[in-house]
């Protein structure tokens, strides 16, 4: 009969466990796992009636909790349920009393160890309970022996992958299917014993379409999707569109920094307003371009638009990398309104299909007005309209008179197409017409919330505009001052949204906050038909930052600075140039720069005065940046670019010469040159003298030969006398024009001007152009011209000028021409010298004898009686001193207390360590973060005003001996002109 029974009972089993004929549960009844529940409907496990209620409210039995747990978790079906044996019950002294439709789920569950009984009872009719749902679960992940039947909901909630939403319930409810909702989602997000899949990973299989259900879910994580830039264009001549593959950021989105925009491909960037972007929908960004007339995309052009990396989107994914589209400029639609609304008692605003302008194309700049195009009336009475203001897409009529009530004709362009008509930013202007709408004056209170809370910011929002002079947010306890925001005003304009700063940031939470209108009048919150807006009590939940700044984008301009932008804003302390280290890569040498910052402190500019050097790369170091929440960066962030060839070539016109009787003229340009227009002929003119008034071209005897990338000489057919020499805007190797014009250049030895007022090219002289300490035995002599033989005993080294002191030249090391095609010496010197390029503390002159013999490839001789100081290129070094008979680096201890009688300093007491170097160290590049010292915190550094002497504040952090090491943790320079480096990572010992 058991058999009998059991088939006839197949048909309707699982819809007995899922379904329920009763229809008494409301769909509109309000369940706490209702959200969850549609969920479990859509991948198939809960099922409803037939009007689609997921009888939420319906009370379950532990059959019917055995059927979820098997199909669930075993994947049992109605198959398996067909082939059970049910005879396998009957042990169980209430078998009969199983339900005929469940015989089969029974003696599954009881066959798979999911349900055991109690008291041979297996209870299959009565209440489902939360522990008998739970404890089923526990049992059918394998999970029997850890088991815990009053704990069971506990305990599964421990297995959930997910935050688990069954814990709160109580263990011995009877369920509810709404209840048991939430058992069933921590069960799905479980793994069973020494599974690597979770229970929804197996149960959704290969099936697509209940994958993707539960990834939306969060049921499964979603594989990682990267932000991606889909599409770029432009809307208009004055916007762009950037959609992304993602829900953006907010904050991330609109900040400009992330957008560049070139007119026409060019090289100059459009600046960017604070409010350029706007993000239109959760994927969208509208970048409207600055108000100016002349800010704006030329029309039938392409213009390059660029995304920067690291924006962000709402789920924290960053974009990888800079995304750079070629956007075709194409508006050929005429601009038409598309909206007319009165904003108040005397104003009425109207919409524009896209960003408008009008008046005097010369002179408008926005916010300007050009009242005349337009006509307000009411009947046959015309409003005088007293101003306009435009904002991008709209336009705001100021009127004389309040409007009255009634049918309102709004007239655009009454005079048509005038040149100072209303027109888009390409050009075409609207079309003379009318709109009409009916006007009511509203005295409806505007409607308050808040759309942002921010520890240091909160944003109030206004259902329409408003305006307000005295206006003050306070948080969580009314009218105490330490809880209140700046006073906030709209400077007399009608805004939809008021930002309050706080200067001591609001707690996390749910905060209440308090809007306090003025009572003086004139300045209380009013809409634009006066209407008070009164004090409002507004909750909002503030979330805690604990998160450092982030730098969210670095951009190189040309050679002049160098622009760090952050997520978010900085403290003005942080703001300092000892948190920046700027340097060039191949000599270590530190970059001047000023340091400035924009009025929103997130977009740092490095600028250089002298500009950087071209083709050289750079590296910017920026650390202890800290936001507004006192959170500082999480690690020091390092940036290396190389700059490009952004200066036009020039003359070297102090370096050229001319070697008269052999008529040669040799020229020097500031970088590599062209080489094919460097050496063509027909790019040079000259004059042999400078009486002679015309320039001629070179003749057929005429050659130009190349002496490197950027020299060359001119062998003339006859001698020259003070010539005179005219070169074609010949180009550098990235295109750019000598002169940085399309004009010839004139050859001189001081500046460019007209011939007739020139100066000659000068004749050839040799000259000591530097002599430069690289090593304590070392100086390296540069010559002003290529010698084709030279003499060391040329050569002297004095001090102060005295021909007695007894420094000599030991060997000539090497002897090459350089770059610029001159000849650099390294002689070797038989005494060492000091760092600073002293001997015997005197400064060394490095010159010639009074008739050398050393001669230029020309044959003209070293000029005699030379003098010229030895500079220092030669890093510090840590000078030495004795202690007990030994030389050791002067890394000296003192303390400001007393040792202990363990001969250590006391935790929180100060020690001294002075560090003695071989030469003034430069102040600027010392911090408390250049040294670290092994059992202290540095809490000081000083060297007087670029002194030698270094000395170091350090605190203990515990009981600690001052025999501590030292550790130069960045590069430091000596206070010489070349501020020499001296690398980092040298570790010394601390002595007394």
């Amino acid at each position: 009969m058991r058999n009998l029974r059991k088939l006839t009972a197949v048909v309707v089993a699982i819809a007995l466990v899922l379904t329920s004929m009763a229809t008494a549960f409301a769909a509109s009844t309000t369940y706490e796992f209702e959200a969850q529940a549609t969920v479990l409907k859509d991948l198939g496990i809960w099922t409803g009636n037939t009007s689609g209620d997921l009888m939420l409210g319906k009370e379950l039995t532990r059959a019917e909790g055995a059927v979820l747990v098997l199909k669930t978790v075993l994947g049992k079906t109605e198959a398996d349920m067909e082939a059970a044996d049910v005879t396998s019950i009957d042990t169980f002294d209430d078998a009969a009393k199983v339900p005929s439709w469940a015989e089969g789920w029974v003696a599954l569950a009881v066959e798979a160890g999911v349900v055991k009984g109690s008291d041979n009872k297996l209870n299959a009719a009565a209440p489902l309970l939360a522990k008998d749902l739970a404890s089923m679960f526990m049992n059918a992940l394998g999970f029997s022996a850890e088991n815990d039947y009053a704990k069971a909901v506990e305990l599964l909630a421990a297995k959930a992958t997910i935050t688990s939403i069954s814990a709160k319930i109580p263990a011995g409810d009877a369920l509810l299917r709404d209840a048991a909702t939430a058992i069933v989602t921590d069960a799905l997000t479980a793994k069973a014993k020494d599974a690597t899949e979770t229970v929804i990973v197996k149960y959704v299989g290969s099936d697509a379409s209940l994958k993707a259900i539960a990834e939306k879910a969060g049921l499964i994580a979603a594989p990682a999707v990267d932000l991606v830039v889909e599409s770029i264009k432009a809307l208009n001549a004055k916007q762009i569109e950037v959609k992304f593959n993602k829900d953006m950021d907010k904050d991330s989105a609109e900040t400009e920094s992330f957008y560049s925009v070139k007119d026409k491909g060019g090289s100059t960037e459009t600046t960017l307003a604070s409010d350029s972007a706007s993000l239109v929908d959760s994927k969208t960004v509208v970048i409207t371009l600055n108000n100016d007339i002349a800010d704006k995309l030329t029309n039938s052009s392409t213009a390059k638009v660029k995304v920067k990396k690291d924006i962000k989107a709402a789920d924290g994914k960053k974009l990888a990398a800079d995304k750079e589209l070629d956007v075709v400029v194409q508006d050929g639609i005429l601009p038409t309104v598309t909206k007319v609304e009165a904003t108040g008692e005397k104003s009425i605003k109207l919409t524009f299909s896209e960003p408008i302008y009008g008046g005097d194309t010369a002179t408008y700049t926005q916010g300007g007005t050009f009242d005349s195009n337009f006509v307000v009336k009411s009947g046959t009475y015309t409003y005088f309209v007293q101003n306009t203001t435009i904002s991008g897409v709209t336009v705001t009529l100021t009127l004389g008179t309040s409007l009255i009530e009634g049918p309102i004709v709004v007239t655009v362009n009454k005079d048509g197409s005038t040149a100072t008509a209303v027109q888009d930013y390409a050009g075409y202007k609207v079309f003379k017409g009318e709109s009409t709408f009916d006007y009511v004056k509203d005295t409806s209170v505007a409607v308050v919330s808040i759309s942002s809370a921010k520890p240091n910011e909160v944003k109030v929002k206004f259902s329409k505009p408003v305006k307000a002079a005295d206006l003050r947010l306070f948080h969580s306890i009314k009218s105490v001052g330490a809880y209140c925001a700046d006073i906030a005003t709209t400077s007399g304009n009608y805004v939809d949204e008021i930002a309050f700063t706080f200067q001591n940031a609001v707690p996390p939470g749910d905060i209440t906050f308090f809007l306090v209108n003025s009572s003086t009048a004139g300045s209380e919150l009013v809409d634009g038909y006066g209407v008070k807006v009164p004090d409002q009590t507004l909750t909002a939940k503030v979330v805690a930052d604990v998160t450092g700044p982030v730098v969210s984008s670095t951009e190189l301009d040309t050679n002049v600075a160098y622009k760090i932008t952050f997520d978010e804003a900085l403290t003005s302390s942080s703001i300092d140039k000892k948190n920046i280290t700027f340097k060039s890569v191949s000599d270590g040498k530190d970059v001047f720069y000023n340091l400035t910052n924009d009025a929103a402190r997130k977009v740092l500019t490095l600028s250089v005065p002298g500009n950087l050097a071209d083709n050289t790369q750079y590296q910017v170091v920026v650390k202890n940046a800290e936001d507004m929440y006192g959170n500082k960066m999480a690690a020091e962030a390092t940036f290396t670019f190389t700059t490009g060839d952004n200066t036009p070539p020039s003359v070297k016109n102090d370096d050229c010469y001319a070697v008269g009787s052999e008529g040669r003229i040799y020229v020097f340009f500031s970088e590599p040159m062209n080489e094919a227009q460097m050496l063509d002929k027909n790019n040079y003119a000259v004059a042999t003298s400078v009486g002679i008034s015309v320039l001629a071209s070179l003749g057929s005897d005429d050659t130009v030969t190349k002496l490197s990338e950027k020299a060359v000489v001119i062998d003339m057919a006859s001698t020259v006398s003070q010539p005179v020499v005219k070169i074609a805007p010949i180009m550098d190797l990235a295109g750019k024009r000598l002169g940085n014009s399309l004009d010839p250049v004139l050859v001189k030895n001081n500046i460019y001007e007209d011939q007739a007022n020139s100066t000659y090219i000068k004749a050839e002289s040799v000259l000591i152009e530097s002599a430069k300490l690289i090593a304590k035995n070392k100086v390296k002599v540069t010559f002003d011209k290529e010698l084709s033989s030279f003499a060391n005993t040329d050569i002297t080294f004095t001090t102060d000028g005295s021909v007695f002191d007894a420094i000599r030249v030991q060997a000539v090391e090497s002897q090459v021409k350089n770059t610029d095609g001159k000849t650099e010496v390294v002689l070797v010197l038989d005494k060492d010298m000091a760092t600073n390029a002293t001997y015997t503390s005197a400064n060394i002159t490095c010159g010639s004898i009074t008739t050398p013999n050393s001669v230029s490839v020309s044959g003209t001789k070293l000029q005699g009686g030379q003098g010229k100081q030895v500079a220092d290129l030669v890093a510090p070094e840590v000078a030495k001193t004795t202690i007990n008979g030994s030389d050791v680096p002067s890394v000296i201890f003192t303390t400001t207390a007393a040792l202990n009688v363990s001969g250590k300093v006391a935790k929180n007491d100060n020690l001294l360590i002075n560090i003695t170097f071989s030469e003034g160290i430069k102040s600027a590049t010392l911090s408390t973060l250049t040294f670290k010292v092994e059992g202290y915190t540095v809490i000081g550094i000083s060297n007087g005003s670029d002194s030698n002497v270094v000395t170091i504040t350090a605190k203990a952090n515990d009981a600690v001996t001052p025999y501590t090491t030292v550790t130069q943790v960045y590069n430091i320079t000596d206070a010489s002109p070349d501020a020499n480096v001296l690398a980092s990572g040298t570790v010394w010992n601390v002595t007394k």
